[in-house]
């Protein structure tokens, strides 16, 4: 018995502890997940190590990737530009999830780091000020919604234009806990709600097929 009860303490202490995520956001995206110990990088992902073999033909197939750097960084320049509209659509998407289908979920988030510092900038001052109003109108919404369901320590949320300069530039981290024993119910749920969806998709295509 003694030794039952001290796995079931043990049990209860494992599903208490949280899981934690921490995102940033400069340029680059950056995801980490960890749980007691243990850490794992989601994002970007860790490149493998390749054999010395590989290593001479990367160096020598350089010379002929010279002509596709000015494309890739023609790519560059299209990621960078759509990086404003990504981030407000991701926003905006995570706001209406926290307020319908994630609402349990985040209820028992706590974040304990929310800094979002974006300075907007376009081509011209009229095109500034046009910007600055649509992104005020998506991150303040967004992160009130987020800030109210979720509990939040002290979020710094800050918008400005710019209007000397030409580029948007984004700078955004953020670190939550939960503890394993809610991630693992609303993972459940989601599941039991997914197989619910499935069976009533099913049943009528089964019933037509015994009224055949």
């Amino acid at each position: 018995m003694l030794i039952f009860g001290g796995i079931l303490v043990f049990l209860a202490l494992l599903l208490t502890c949280p899981v934690w995520a921490a995102i940033s956001y400069e340029e680059k995206l950056s995801l980490r997940v960890g749980y007691l110990f243990l850490s794992f990088r989601l994002f970007p992902p860790k490149e493998k190590k390749k054999p010395e073999k590989q290593r001479k033909k990367a160096r020598e197939q350089k010379t002929a990737e010279k002509t596709e750097d000015a494309k890739k960084r023609e790519l560059l320049d299209i990621l960078k530009q759509k990086g404003l509209s990504g981030f407000l659509s991701l926003l905006s998407q995570a706001a209406s999830l926290a307020a319908s289908t994630w609402k349990g979920f985040v209820s028992h988030l706590y974040v304990s780091r929310l800094k979002l510092s974006l300075t907007v900038a376009a081509e011209d001052a009229a095109g500034t000020a046009l910007l600055y109003g649509r992104v005020c109108g998506v991150v303040y919404p967004a992160f009130r919604i987020l800030t109210e369901t979720a509990r939040c320590r002290k979020p710094e949320i800050q918008v400005s234009p710019d209007f000397q300069k030409d580029k948007t530039e984004i700078s955004f981290a953020c670190k939550a806990r939960i503890p394993l024993f809610f991630l693992l119910w609303e993972a459940l749920r989601a599941l039991v709600g997914a197989v619910s969806l499935w069976r009533r998709a099913v049943e009528p295509e089964e019933s037509d097929k015994k009224t055949v």
